[in-house]
């Protein structure tokens, strides 16, 4: 099943440093670089982050049928938080 993508716009270099040490700090694995892999106890998905265009996208891959996909969008933008702006 193909999920709706994440993303957020306006991004900074700084802002991108910062949500991917809260998100390894809430227990995500992420890959290094500007695009990679991501996953947590539950999901797994992959993430592109353009510095040129401020944008970062999260699109997620897998999940457990009894999880909703929008309870993981929610945790995502609560780890994140202030960090960017949707």
């Amino acid at each position: 099943m193909a999920y709706e993508p994440i993303v957020y716009h306006g991004v900074t270099s700084k802002a991108f440093c910062e949500m991917k040490d809260a998100l390894q700090a809430q227990g995500f694995s992420i890959s290094e670089g500007e695009e990679g892999g991501i996953s947590g106890k539950d999901f797994a998905g992959a993430y592109q982050w353009c510095e040129k265009e401020q944008r970062l996208t999260i699109r997620i891959q897998a999940k457990p049928w009894f999880l909703p996909y929008k309870f993981i969008v929610e945790k995502i933008n609560d780890t994140i938080g202030s960090l960017i702006a949707k």
